[in-house]
């Protein structure tokens, strides 16, 4: 490996070669352990290696499997090596095979290649690279049997014992979230003719069951979350899957004729989806949550079988993904420190904005503008990666500027090499999952929770006070780590680990939200250096009212807070100890919340947030933000 690393351009180090020493060892351990009989845990443990970025995870692979290659067949463990694209699901191969002499050693299989590969020969390659996605669907407990052996076992098939090395690089969804909205099954049930009702009878009762229950979740003052009763079928289950069949023959547009077949397939595909997403949800356990001024059922669940045997995940930013902790299965393993250095990266970071993607849409020309036009003087002749929002990346693009450019959005983003050579990154509006998520990884994996849990201003688990705050600041940051790391800095120069120079330019929220970012991106990049982002008339965000005459004064924390505070509960412990606040200003700026038309009680109804005081024994206090309407 150490030779193989240098012959691309890299520089070695001890604490790298300790670090491919650990990988080596985690792929020997997963290949003996796989049949052994006498440890079954550690056969079913999906064991975390978390080098971090640019310290050769992916080409020590690419290495490790082409020198399997010399082995007798006999012999050879197989391998099934997992990748977030298909662009690198085919690089990947073609990389193994070049290393190991062999042409057809390694094989991708993917939707744009599945015609050219009969899925019965795939068992005849000694390493077979596909996606996450056909990963995730292979494995899937909610497939029905028949599905599954057609996708999981023809994927894992190797010999008599199946694939005993399996390595997913970057981390995998293993959580199946469904969601159905009320107006959604609305739409749907209104262009059911009343024939197909007539067919299917039972079907349309149990829809106009669900909207009753939904509604009359609606109807409450507070749309609060809350656990729903588990739905009795006649029958013991729901099966949407024959009205969802039926409705292939209906004309959703009016006009509907041979040349807009495309436009009614799509349609169709819409209702069918939501129907069996109502099946998925009444399979399970469910709860009511308001989303974005949606009335919606939820559930999730976790996709691997019991049986199922581990698989390594190579993961670099695995360190502040919380998703780990939840998965009792997992096994986390420490690398050697010092791997890498970023002393030659300046951080510029400018706080006070809204980084949220309704805001930056909103207000292109109070933000974005600003932005860009400090940056065409700064990066004059630089080669600039953005990580932005889907709904910002044609007004990026289409700026003009004086430095080459290119745009990626979140979700689209981890393990590209595409940005490698680009020297800055410039981050615009900070990628956050909706409230829904984080119940949905905390039920998927722990099963469901209660309705207190759901509306408890503070759910502890582990190390965390709040582990559905914890999740989402969790994957924010994972992802901000990913975007940054896309660019040069991935590369190692010397034997200390350092990249070439880069910048990375990053809009940040006040209050502790975006410190914690801040301060995880410092803790992961060890000695990066930050560096205040002053631009030219740009304001921080205010609200409607602006913020209340106790700016600079002892409740200016309490405000700063809850001015970035995501949606949701915080109770009063949490607050003071972010805060640091006295007993008796936390009392004076409780006691002004509830002065209707004081500055503090308009500050608070700007941004949506009550205070609601605990009433009897051992009962909390805490803030409440709600999500207002766009």
């Amino acid at each position: 490996m150490d030779l193989h690393w240098t012959s691309l351009g890299n520089k070695s180090s001890p604490a790298l070669k300790e670090s491919w020493f650990e990988q080596g060892c985690a792929y020997g351990h997963q290949i003996f352990n796989h049949d052994n009989e006498d440890a079954p845990d550690e056969r079913t443990k999906w064991v975390v290696l978390n080098p971090p970025t640019g310290a050769g995870k992916t080409e020590g692979l690419i290495l490790y499997c082409s020198m399997m290659a010399g082995l007798p067949p006999n012999q050879h463990p197989g391998v099934l090596i997992v990748t977030r694209t298909i662009k690198g699901a085919d690089l990947v191969a073609k990389r193994i095979n070049e290393l190991s002499g062999k042409s057809e050693y390694a094989v991708s299989f993917h939707s744009e290649n599945s015609a050219n590969t009969a899925r019965n020969t795939l068992a005849e390659s000694s390493v077979l690279v596909i996606t996450h996605a056909a990963y995730e669907a292979a494995i899937s407990q909610f497939q029905n049997e028949r599905a599954f052996s057609q996708t999981w076992l023809s994927f894992y098939k190797w010999q008599e014992s199946g694939r005993r090395l399996v390595i997913i690089d970057e981390a995998p969804t293993l959580i199946e979230h469904t969601q159905v909205d009320l107006n959604g099954l609305r739409r749907t049930l209104a262009m059911v003719p009343q024939a197909m009702r007539d067919r299917h009878t039972y079907d349309v009762k149990v829809i106009n069951d669900i909207i009753g229950v939904m509604e009359s979740r609606a109807n409450q003052d507070k749309c609060e979350e809350c656990v729903i009763p588990k739905y009795k079928a006649d029958n013991g289950r729901v099966d949407m899957e024959g009205l969802a069949h039926s409705m292939r023959n209906i004309a959703f547009n009016e006009d509907f004729d041979q040349e807009n077949y495309l436009d009614n397939s799509k349609l169709f595909k819409i209702h069918r989806d939501r129907l069996m997403a109502l099946q998925q949800v009444l399979t399970g356990d469910m709860y009511y949550a308001r989303v974005r001024g949606k009335h919606t059922l939820n559930s999730s669940s976790l996709i691997v079988p019991d049986d199922l045997k581990g698989a390594i995940i190579l993961d670099a930013t695995a360190a502040v993904n919380v998703i780990y902790e939840l998965f009792d299965k997992v096994k986390m393993t420490a690398l050697p420190k010092g791997i890498r250095r970023y002393s030659n990266v300046q951080l510029h970071v400018n706080r006070g904005q809204s980084v949220g993607k309704t805001y930056l849409k909103e207000n292109t020309e109070e933000v974005l503008l600003p932005v860009i036009a400090d940056l065409d003087e700064r990066l004059r002749g630089c080669d600039v990666f953005f990580a932005t929002h889907v709904g910002i990346k044609e007004k990026v693009q289409s700026a003009v500027t004086k430095f080459k450019k290119s745009v990626g959005t979140w979700g689209a983003i981890d393990g590209s090499n595409e940005w490698k050579d680009c020297d800055t990154a410039v981050i615009i509006g900070l990628p956050t999952k909706p409230d829904t998520w984080s119940a949905n990884m905390v039920n998927g994996f722990r099963g469901m929770q209660s309705t207190e849990w759901l509306r408890g201003p503070e759910r502890p688990f582990g190390n965390h006070g709040d582990v559905r705050s914890a999740l989402k600041t969790g994957d924010t940051i994972t992802q901000v780590l990913q975007a940054i790391n896309r660019i040069r800095c991935r590369k190692v120069i010397d034997v200390n680990g350092n990249c070439p120079e880069a910048n990375v330019y990053l809009l940040l929220p006040d209050g502790p939200w975006g410190d914690q970012i801040l301060q995880k991106i410092s803790d992961m990049m060890e000695g990066i250096v930050v560096k205040p982002w002053v631009i030219q008339g740009f304001q921080p965000k205010e609200s409607k009212r602006g913020r209340p005459s106790g700016k600079g004064t002892a409740v200016k924390p309490l405000l700063d807070f809850l001015f970035a505070m995501p949606t949701g509960k915080v109770s009063k412990s949490a607050v003071m100890e972010s805060t640091k606040v006295t007993p008796a200003t936390f009392k004076r700026f409780v006691v002004e919340t509830k002065k209707e038309a004081s500055s503090i009680w308009e500050f608070l109804s700007d941004l949506g947030i009550i205070y609601v005081t605990g009433k009897g024994k051992n009962a909390q206090s805490y803030f409440n933000k709600v999500e207002q309407a766009q």
